[in-house]
């Protein structure tokens, strides 16, 4: 079937005006011009400059009639990865906060976003270029090992990153203005000893790690450096950590996540202690003296959505990282 007579001259317009053959800004063919060019009915032709100004290619002015907008450019399609697999199940809130905010921002932006598994993406290889988003700690497979298998002409954006990846755009929060400002909120709460508690095997935890040193020489705040304990080291035996804070040597904890702050502070509640304790991560306690900088998970899929946009019109994609914004949660210390 050939369809309609309306989407045929449709197209036929659209291919034009992409080929820059109606300068932009200049008259389009009015009503009858466009049936007597076409030999169509007036009806078909008042059809097709409907269709053409819900496209975005020319405009309606009282008076004037259609003006030419500009030639639409072509875009690539705009896929979603879908959450396949889960690293931890914590994340799974974050995960569906990002799915939220970009669901809603592609709404708001009228554009298609389409769910799809890997296998399907791995199917795009010598085919047409495309956007794929996906959230880093949502997948069967890592990213790093999913970039080795991905097409050059798949843009990846991924939700969540830990940091700048060796292809496509980065998402992430940015720990060093988080770690800065939690210092800051232990340093008013009169905290001068502080532990460290946490990851920092990986090299965005070990960044993480060294930021936090710098802020606390910049702030003037001792380091208990025979308190800087694994997770897994605490977790066998958080008495060492309450040995600490029962002699008085220890202010504060801070810890690489908000998972290992959650956990440090029930452990230090089951002690029966109390000092503040700090981490960056989604909020997963609600309890005094515990501090968190979080992301604003909804501003993921947005900042991923408007990325896109970009990509698809331009299909230009360079390895950039780009951080979205956070917020301080927190409890009143003890008096």
């Amino acid at each position: 079937m050939q369809g309609p007579i309306w989407k045929r001259i449709f197209d036929e317009e659209v291919r034009k005006l992409r080929n820059g053959e109606y300068p932009a800004g200049k008259p389009f063919s009015s009503v009858n011009a466009l049936a007597e060019k076409h030999r169509v009915s007036t009806a078909t032709s008042r059809r097709v400059l409907a269709e053409l100004a819900r496209a975005g290619a020319v405009r309606n002015v009282p008076r004037r009639g259609s003006i030419v907008i500009a030639a639409p450019q072509k875009t690539i399609p705009v896929y979603l990865l879908s959450p396949q697999e889960l690293g931890l199940p914590r994340d799974a809130l974050a995960v569906s906060r990002c799915v939220k905010g970009l669901f809603e921002e592609a709404a708001l932006s009228k554009i298609d976003i389409t769910p799809v598994t890997l296998d399907f993406l791995l199917g795009y290889r010598q085919a047409t270029p495309c956007v794929m988003i996906c959230h880093h700690s949502a997948n069967l497979l890592s990213v790093e090992a999913m970039f080795d298998l991905l097409p050059e002409n798949i843009f990846p954006i991924v939700m969540g990153a830990p940091g700048k990846l060796k292809r496509g755009v980065a998402i992430t929060g940015n720990a060093k203005q988080m770690t800065a400002e939690l210092c800051r909120e232990l340093k008013n709460r009169n905290c001068r000893r502080i532990g460290y508690c946490g990851r920092t095997g990986k090299d965005y935890f070990l960044a993480r790690f060294e930021s936090y040193l710098d802020h606390l020489r910049s702030e003037g705040i001792s380091f208990v450096p025979e308190l800087f304990l694994s997770g897994e080291e605490w977790r066998r035996n958080d008495s060492l950590v309450g040995d600490y804070v029962a002699k008085g040597a220890l202010d504060a904890v801070f810890c690489a996540g908000a998972e290992d702050a959650a956990d440090m502070a029930l452990a230090l509640a089951r002690l029966g202690l109390r000092i503040p304790v700090a981490g960056i991560g989604q909020k997963l306690l609600d309890s005094e003296n515990w501090l968190c900088a979080a992301d604003e998970c909804e501003q993921f899929g947005v900042t991923a959505v408007r990325q896109a946009v970009k990509i698809s019109a331009s299909q230009v994609c360079s390895p950039s990282l780009l951080t979205v914004p956070y917020k301080i949660q927190r409890k009143d210390a003890a008096k």
